[in-house]
């Protein structure tokens, strides 16, 4: 089974740019320090219900997460970037 991973949102963030990616079941951010020395990442894994993995397996919906779920998804990831980059500045 291929996986594809799509980056779901591109954002800026205290100078920072913020990369939201998502493949198979994992949602995860990424982005490099200001000098570009160093990448920051962290995911979570997030299962969509049976009923939805299987409705998208077998054709029915393009995508086994609701509108709803993809943002709150993205939503808890770009979080975390947001949490790490605040802690990075308080380190320098």
């Amino acid at each position: 089974m291929i996986m594809r991973m799509s980056v779901l949102r591109k954002t800026e963030y205290d100078g920072y740019t913020v990369y939201v990616m998502q493949f198979g079941f994992i949602f995860q951010y990424l982005f490099a320090d200001k000098k570009g020395r160093n990448i920051y990442q962290d995911h979570i894994e997030m299962k969509p219900r049976l009923v939805d993995r299987l409705k998208y397996k077998f054709g029915i919906t393009d995508s086994p997460y609701s509108e709803e779920d993809l943002e709150a998804s993205e939503q808890i990831v770009l979080s975390g970037a947001i949490k790490t980059i605040d802690a990075l500045k308080n380190i320098d």
